[in-house]
């Protein structure tokens, strides 16, 4: 065997690095056809993470490869490589899904970026320990007439062996798409309004029950993309004059804005908020849309709603208070107020 070209004995490690590699950038690079992309994070999920590990600790080939030469028997033989390259695969998706949907939303490329990872260093860990091997001991599947050997050791006709691997990389397939991507639960979107303290710090509490008309104030508009898809969100603030009866009795845009939020992202989007129209128990209505606002926005409209108490007075008028009066009963003070 010392008279195969040397870079045969690691071509299948070289392969199955850049395979997890061309995924993860599949996914990152926009324009990429969508066959492309699943084709290669398939194999990142069902087969590439296993092989690299396995060829790790079984730098070894088998002496089913050529019988013609003596090799450690312990070593498994290709068709235990294959699937031990599948089982393996799942499992790891397994661990690694259930690790990251612990700290963020579940999606494909934190998975497959971890898989990636793990795939270089242990081809590259196998690599080293074939390299340390002598050549009539070393694993090389793509080296010259090796794959052909390989396949006359598996059992059954060359069409039976075709199905039973064509059926295990299915199998594997949704077993490690299952494992890997489990259900995320129901879908919902976190809205909430923050305010700035003394200290610098962004709380859902203190808000000002007063604002001078035409300076305002900041408030800082949090939003949290917890739909399992990219969002666009429309944003819209209003100013609403309440009669003794709860009777609105006027209504003023102050603000709008949208943002796009990626499954899982979040954003919190300082807001200059000036009501221009003095009086007493003024409504801050914060509106979120998800997509545009219709023309006449409103809380019956709106997919999200919360508000705020408070007086708008003039200058001269000014008092040194600054303390929050928010509707208790929209729960707005809650900076996990949510609605699915």
């Amino acid at each position: 065997m010392s008279d195969v070209a040397y870079w045969r004995w690691f071509t299948d490690l070289a392969l199955v690095a850049v395979v997890s590699v061309l995924a993860v950038l599949a996914f990152v690079v926009p324009g990429v056809p969508w066959p492309i992309r699943w084709t290669l994070g398939l194999a990142v999920l069902v087969f590439v993470p296993g092989y690299a590990v396995v060829a790790a600790v079984f730098p070894e080939r088998s002496s089913a490869f050529d019988d013609a030469e003596p090799a450690p028997a312990a070593t498994p033989s290709a068709a235990v490589v294959v699937a031990l390259s599948m089982v393996g695969s799942a499992l790891l998706a397994a661990v690694v899904g259930t690790a990251v949907v612990t700290v963020t939303e579940l999606t494909f490329l934190p998975v497959a970026g971890i898989l990636a990872a793990m795939t270089v260093v242990a081809a590259a860990v196998a690599a080293v320990r074939r390299a340390l091997l002598a050549p009539y001991v070393r694993r090389g599947p793509l080296r010259s007439g090796a794959l052909e050997r390989a396949w006359t050791t598996l059992p059954g006709s060359r069409n039976q062996n075709v199905a039973f691997l064509a059926a295990g990389v299915v199998l594997l397939a949704a077993v490690g798409v299952t494992a890997a991507f489990p259900p995320a639960g129901d879908p919902f979107t976190e809205f909430y309004v923050l305010n700035e303290n003394a200290d610098g710090d962004l709380v859902a509490e203190d808000y000002p029950d007063e604002l001078v008309a035409g300076d305002g104030h900041t408030f800082h508009v949090g939003v949290e993309n917890h739909e399992h898809t990219e969002t666009r969100y429309s944003v819209v603030v209003l100013a609403q004059s309440v009669g003794d009866d709860g009777t609105v009795t006027g209504t003023r845009q102050l603000d709008a804005f949208e943002v796009s939020l990626a499954a899982g992202e979040k954003t919190v989007v300082p807001r200059d908020v000036a009501p221009e129209q003095p009086g007493e128990d003024v409504r801050l209505v914060f509106l979120l849309y998800k997509g545009d606002a219709p023309a006449t926005p409103g809380p019956d409209s709106a997919d999200f709603t919360l508000q705020i108490w408070t007086d708008v007075v003039t200058a001269d008028n000014a008092s040194a208070t600054d303390s929050a009066r928010v509707d208790a009963a929209d729960a707005v003070a809650r900076p996990a107020l949510v609605a699915a």
